[in-house]
């Protein structure tokens, strides 16, 4: 017969004897592959770190390349507008509601926040996916109803009563539920929100004519391999890092914009 010591270390059982001599046998399950994975080694990280960036660079080179080349020939022989008159408008507009605050809104808050909507649950620990999903639902919640600067009291009552409300799922959710979906569909759900991000960007754009398709289909191209970079950050160097390529990217378009 196998020892009973042997069985308790096999099936991680603890035997706790109290103290009216009856037993108490609590199952101690191995913690979940998400709450405690083995961080890559600082080889790993430095070789995806600079695969990551290869691609980021080269990606965006050929893409931008792509851009201009349908701007300069395809738009011009359908006798089309550049869609990119639309994103010098965009940036106008956000700079004469933020004034001189405009470089550290695009350059620094933006991005965190993005980040945190698109890319903070991708770890699919339970704590980044509750804050990822308030902060989208925040972010979606204000744009549906109004400007930010508009808050009321019912904007604010509605969004702390979603905030209760996400605590308390919060407490009463298993980190185990998250792990089984990520190890199901983590794959699919990562591309999921590199292309909603590169979506989400596209919306900038107001109107569509059939003559534009060519540069719709390249910009969307340079979108996706920014999100594709970033997260590729995100999940291999963390979150700060893909914070941090988000934030140089678009100080490089800061840049271009102001014409440094």
């Amino acid at each position: 017969m196998q020892p009973l010591k042997d069985i308790a270390r096999n099936n991680l059982i603890q035997i706790n004897k109290n103290s009216d001599s009856s037993v108490s046998i609590n199952l101690t399950l191995p913690q979940s592959s998400m709450e405690h994975s083995i961080k890559p080694s600082s080889k790993i990280q430095a070789y995806e770190l600079i695969k990551t960036i290869f691609i980021y660079w080269v990606g965006t080179f050929i893409c931008k390349i792509a851009v201009k080349i349908a701007e300069t020939y395809i738009l011009p022989y359908y006798h089309v507008q550049s869609p990119s008159i639309e994103l010098e408008e965009f940036l106008r507009h956000i700079q004469s509601i933020l004034g001189a605050f405009t470089p550290y809104y695009i350059i620094l808050i933006g991005p965190l926040i993005e980040e945190a909507c698109f890319r903070l649950g991708l770890s699919f620990k339970k704590r980044d996916i509750f804050i990822g999903g308030y902060t989208l639902f925040v972010v979606v919640f204000i744009n549906i109803t109004g400007k930010l600067y508009s808050l009321n009291l019912w904007k604010v009552s509605v969004l702390l009563v979603v905030l209760l409300g996400v605590i308390y799922l919060y407490k009463k959710t298993k980190q185990e539920i998250f792990t089984k979906v990520r190890n199901k569909y983590g794959k699919g759900i990562t591309y999921l929100f590199i292309v909603l991000f590169a979506l989400m960007h596209m919306s900038n754009f107001s109107s569509f004519e059939l003559g534009q398709l060519s540069y719709f289909v390249c910009y969307f191209s340079y979108l996706f391999i920014i999100s594709y970079s970033i997260t590729r950050l995100r999940i291999y160097n963390g979150f700060w890092w893909g914070y941090g390529l988000h934030a140089v990217n678009n100080a490089f378009a800061v840049l271009a914009t102001s014409g440094i």
